[in-house]
């Protein structure tokens, strides 16, 4: 039993098995007014965000949707859930049963947004009517199905900013190799375990040993997670026994680098060239290289900017430049074609002729190993992001994450530290104390600086005399970082617009 009283002024609320409160009277007044929720409009995401819930004295209530009938949203104290419910054909009906009306809950918001839940809900709708769910189990039983859960999935990891190269990987294996299974509900896989690894091997004779682990790992972390949602059995993959898979260690030992080194200058394609010469000196991700762009260089902190490497943006760091990765930018920018757009000058370069060049003829935009040229207008060229892989005559014993392992031996032979290579290659460290170290401004202190230096060092000392002499060769008028003499042949003015215009219509 509940009532008030007003007494100086003053509204004494009582409840039933309650200590006696006091309030003012014109507060009691108003909290004592319920919260008038809407009974029905077009669910979204922003509307269903602004739903308040039902806290007392408002009671649970339940908002339709106006555009399909028998979708809804269940507002509560602390959740807002969809939900579907719709009448089943009279073939499902018992004898003399007037209506059946089915429900089904759909998924709990914002982790399943209302766009998935509309879709999902018309697909529930349609078979309750079509008569193929039927009351006999608990609502909701079945789960939902693999392409659901998936959707679930991707826009859980879309909020928590992964990569898409890291979405991809999930995508990949769930949409292609277990396309058998996305309309099938996530209960009835659970329960047949059998099936399951059936399916892993079976993936394993087709796809090959390390994909078939690699769909099974997508597939457990989607499970896992539509487990937070609704009632499922076990995951299944526990009863796969997967393939082994052991370190490809196919990294370039200190003998091997002459080898290849001759593999690499009979690739006539001089960007391509310079382009895994860096990947071996950077320890770099293949992508992060491709990604490279010239706005992410500078020659005068000598660093290069990794905006976007594995584990996304928040991963982004600096990594400081030796002078033969130095020299490897300035020979890929001096062999770039002289029909590019034309753009302001970048300020206090490390030289003033490399600045002079870079404002005259390579745009900041741009990435450092460009494919092949494409017209996006009639004023301007983009250019293509260059592929890692060799093909052909010209094919590489080593490229791509094979050069990236070689950078990790020759540093192990270099004598540095594998605490500072874990770092100089970005990989995150373990520990509680990690979380306190700013990673990217201790890359650019003198030790790590002085470290990568000996890795550079140790490389160039692995070449042969003849194969060190070709990367000392003079560049765009200077030489290697070893010599910094200027040579008596300059490098010649940039000619004015006007008179390159002029040129062209009498060469014409």
């Amino acid at each position: 039993m509940s009532g008030h009283e007003e007494y100086g002024g003053k509204r004494l609320v009582f409840e039933r098995n309650s200590v006696l409160r006091e309030f003012p009277a014109e507060a009691a007044t108003s909290a004592s007014k319920p919260h008038k929720p809407p009974h029905s409009a077009l669910l979204r995401d922003e509307f269903v965000d602004r739903l308040h819930f039902a806290v007392p004295p408002t009671k649970p209530y339940t908002v339709r949707d106006t555009k399909l009938p028998g979708f809804h949203v269940d507002v509560g104290k602390q959740s807002k859930t969809f939900r579907v419910q719709a009448d089943a054909p009279k073939s499902a009906r018992r004898l003399g049963q007037q209506r059946k009306t089915i429900k089904r809950t759909v998924g709990k918001w914002p982790d399943v947004s209302a766009r998935i839940a509309r879709r999902e809900a018309q697909r529930l709708i349609g078979e309750i009517k079509s008569g193929k769910l039927t009351d006999d189990d608990l609502p909701g039983s079945d789960g939902p199905t693999l392409k659901f859960a998936w959707e679930l999935y991707k826009t859980r990891c879309e909020k928590k900013d992964r990569s898409a190269k890291t979405i991809e990987g999930y995508r990949d294996p769930i949409e292609r190799l277990l396309k058998e299974w996305l309309d099938l509900p996530l209960t009835e896989i659970g329960r047949d375990r059998m099936a399951v690894k059936a399916m892993h091997s079976r993936m394993t004779k087709q796809n090959g040993a390390y994909m078939a682990n690699r769909a099974m790992r997508a597939f457990r972390a989607v499970y896992n997670y539509a487990l937070k949602t609704w009632e499922l059995p076990a995951n299944p993959v526990a009863a796969v026994d997967f393939n082994r898979e052991t370190p490809r260690k196919n990294g370039l030992k200190p003998d091997d680098v002459p080898g290849w080194f001759d593999e690499l200058q009979a690739i006539r394609n001089p960007r391509r060239r310079e382009m895994h010469w860096f990947t071996l000196l950077s320890g770099l991700r293949s992508g992060d290289v491709s990604n490279l762009l010239w706005d992410h260089v500078d020659f005068k902190e000598r660093s290069v900017f990794i905006h976007c490497p594995k584990g996304g943006e928040k991963r982004a760091f600096h990594l400081p430049l030796t002078g033969a990765m130095i020299d490897s930018l300035r020979r890929t920018m001096f062999s770039w074609p002289h029909s590019v757009t034309r753009i302001e000058g970048r300020t206090e370069q490390y030289e003033p002729a490399v600045e002079r060049y870079f404002s005259e003829y390579v745009e900041k935009e741009s990435p450092v190993f460009p494919g092949r040229p494409r017209l996006k207008s009639a004023n301007s060229i983009e250019w293509t992001v260059e592929d890692t892989r060799e093909r052909g005559e010209n094919k590489l014993s080593k490229t791509g994450h094979a050069l990236r392992h070689s950078f990790a031996t020759l540093a192990e032979h270099a004598g540095v530290p594998r605490e500072i290579t874990a770092r100089l290659m970005n990989h995150k460290p373990a520990g509680v104390t990690e979380g306190y170290v700013n990673a990217d401004e201790i890359l650019l202190t003198d030790l790590y600086r002085t470290q990568m230096e000996n890795i550079s060092q140790f490389i160039m000392s692995c070449l042969r005399p003849d194969q060190r002499e070709l990367l000392l060769r003079p560049i765009g008028g200077r030489v290697g970082h070893e010599g910094a003499e200027i040579l008596r042949e300059p490098i010649p003015e940039p000619e004015p617009k006007m008179k390159q215009r002029r040129v062209r219509r009498a060469t014409a």
